[in-house]
């Protein structure tokens, strides 16, 4: 690099650090907001100077895909993922705009996105009047976090732009992805279990004490000592290990040597630690779901079925037989049994399950609107509560096309890979594993949900790119 380009850039970093000082020092932005913007523009520029604009989208999906399940780690309402995301949609548009690629996106990824417009735009023309929202009973939050609910309407929007950016933006910034660059796929989907096992570890050493970074995070703790890592609740934790536990199980079964075996051993060791400690019974059932449905869909899982079940059965009987007390602990712990937290939970779902259905007969066409798209603790519930018979059946057409695209991929064809790859079926088992405790859990607009589907969206569109059409090769 010539000695005049090497001046410019130390002129340019001295000017850098004076204005950040000076902008704490006179209190205008403090170094804590600063600090992070002037070292995310340094990486940005570099990795533009270095790999291309290109690699600069991609690089932004992969870190949406790392932190995806990091909600508590967020500023002024947004987490680190959903920026990232919004810049790898733009960067990636463009470059597709400018480089007249074609652009596949699957038909079923937009029937979500539409109904979601159409329900928003219905509760902001006919919302629930002001008396009947008053009337409506709910989980009691502190005060503080009250203060920052937004209004109805207001709300309403916000939350329409959340799930958009799960919905919408993640899977078509996927498709522009992967679509360039198929081996991108797996990639991801592994990129997104390392930022849940990153998250599990915060839950083992803030368990520990060895840190305390959940409490300086987020401002509600939970009062049964039930971890939450890097997420926003410990719930949120728990599901977000166990939609990465097909994933793990997954390379565990496929990897080449013995090292990349015990590393991903390790890995959903830290997993099953973090979960663990967040103390959620449904993300137990969850993650148990999807490691067995993973072993039963991967051709080397199924000749390790009867010696998997062998093993654990053996395991647990010696370990009952030596520490007789085991088995309660443990169930104590998962809050299985003799947990008061527990019994308390089951009774505050019990209340607002019946708000939401409440909900549904007061608006069953469209719902309430999205403001109570988080409420009732059952996905299906909230669905109805939210956006009536139109947002359900609009999910479960979504899901259908997510399903269908899978068994197409499954099928060997121009552009589908290795049909015994088995990441479609992974994939797949991920979201089932999240429908299946559907019933319990709340957590419906999250990133980290949505991204099995962009993936499977993505190798679509990356099989789409490669069939020849009839004027010559694509």
């Amino acid at each position: 690099m010539e000695a005049g380009v090497l001046a410019a850039i130390a002129v340019v970093a001295a000017l850098l650090v004076v204005g950040v000082l000076l902008a704490d020092g006179r209190g205008l932005v403090p170094l804590t907001r600063s600090v992070p913007v002037v070292v995310a523009t340094a990486v940005v520029l570099g990795v533009v100077a270095v790999r291309g604009i290109e690699d600069l989208g991609v690089g932004l999906l992969l870190l949406a895909a790392l932190t995806a399940t990091w909600n508590g780690l967020s500023s002024i309402g947004l987490s680190v993922a959903q920026p990232a995301l919004a810049g790898a949609l733009v960067v990636l548009a463009a470059v597709a705009v400018a480089l007249r690629r074609p652009v596949h996106v699957p038909g079923w990824v937009w029937v979500l996105p539409a109904v979601l417009v159409l329900v928003a735009v219905l509760a902001w023309f006919f919302p629930p009047s002001p008396g009947y929202l008053a009337t409506r009973v709910l989980v009691p939050v502190p005060d503080s976090v009250a203060a920052e609910t937004p209004p109805f309407a207001l709300a309403n929007v916000v939350n329409l732009v959340r799930w958009l950016v799960s919905a919408a933006a993640l899977p078509v910034a996927a498709c522009l992805a992967i679509a360039a660059r198929p081996r991108l796929a797996p990639v991801l989907a592994v990129t997104a279990a390392v930022g849940a096992t990153v998250n599990a570890a915060v839950a083992v050493t803030d368990e520990l004490g060895l840190t305390a970074i959940s409490a300086r995070l987020v401002p509600i703790v939970d009062v049964g000592g039930r971890q939450a890592g890097l997420s926003i609740q410990p719930n949120h934790l728990a599901l977000a290990i166990a939609v990465a536990v097909p994933v793990v199980t997954w390379r565990v079964l496929v990897a080449s040597t013995p090292a990349r075996r015990v590393g991903w051993l390790v890995v959903g060791t830290v997993l099953a630690a973090g979960l663990a400690t967040s103390a959620s019974r449904a993300g137990l059932v969850s993650a148990l779901l999807g490691a067995a449905l993973t072993v039963l869909a991967l051709r080397a899982g199924r000749r390790l079925v009867l010696p998997l079940v062998g093993g654990v059965v053996a395991l647990a009987v010696v370990a009952v037989a030596a520490f007789p007390a085991l088995l309660d602990r443990v169930a104590e712990q998962l809050r299985l049994s003799g947990a008061d937290s527990a019994d308390e939970s089951n009774a505050i779902r019990a209340g607002i399950a019946r708000q939401a259905f409440t909900d549904f007969a007061h608006s069953p066409l469209h719902g309430l609107g999205l403001p109570v798209a988080a409420d009732a603790h059952d996905v299906y519930l909230q669905l109805l509560a939210s956006g009536g018979v139109l947002l359900l059946v609009g999910f479960g057409v979504f899901v259908l096309g997510f399903v269908l695209e899978v068994r197409s991929l499954e099928s060997p064809g121009p552009g589908s890979g290795d049909p015994d790859d088995g990441l479609p079926r992974v994939l797949l088992v991920a979201v089932v594993s999240w429908l299946l405790v559907g019933a319990v859990v709340n957590q419906l607009t999250d990133a980290f949900l949505y991204l099995p589907v962009a993936i499977v969206a993505g190798l679509a569109a990356a099989r789409a790119s490669a069939v020849p059409h009839a004027g010559g090769p694509a």
